[in-house]
């Protein structure tokens, strides 16, 4: 499931860059067939390698997919390293799911407008995409958080108990 969905943005990437698949595999010291693995499911994309294809063909839609396998919700964290370029991912994930949930939040809001028995099957559907799109954003955001608070020796817990104690004042 991981190496499918960061993969599946391989082939649609190389189709968007300027870059051949052959001329991918030798910059990321790859062989093709590796990299049609990776883009088929068929093969799990090393952290290392996953990188060096992000660096070579410099799509956002693929170094959002490997943000989310890598740092996510779609599998647990294979790494402590957050070098700045891990970082860049990690804020990159964090917007595209923000701009992704803006752009639903407002058709949302149309169909919570409607009584429940109005709303067709297709508007069900969409609450529900809805529902998962904020999950994955707050998820970004919180992984986000976490991970920022580690690198400047905050414990997050803290922060969330002193804010806890400070809405139970208001």
């Amino acid at each position: 499931m991981q190496s499918r969905y960061a993969g599946t943005f391989i082939a649609d990437a190389i189709q968007h860059s300027e870059m051949k698949l052959k001329e991918l595999a030798e910059a990321t010291h790859q062989s093709a067939q590796a990299i049609s693995g990776y883009s088929t499911g068929r093969r799990p994309i090393p952290f290392d390698k996953a990188v060096d294809l992000a660096r070579q063909l410099k799509n956002g839609k693929f170094n959002v997919a490997l943000a989310a396998t890598f740092f996510g919700t779609l599998a647990p964290r294979k790494t402590n390293n957050l070098s700045s370029d891990n970082v860049f991912l990690l804020r990159d994930l964090k917007n595209y799911e923000e701009d992704d949930r803006k752009k639903i939040e407002d058709e949302t809001f149309k169909i919570l407008m409607l009584k429940e028995e109005d709303r067709t099957y297709q508007q069900r559907l969409f609450l529900e995409t809805f529902a998962k799109e904020m999950s994955e954003e707050l998820s970004a955001e919180l992984t986000c958080f976490i991970e920022f608070c580690k690198e400047a020796g905050i414990q997050s817990v803290s922060i969330f108990d002193e804010l806890n104690e400070e809405n139970m004042r208001e």
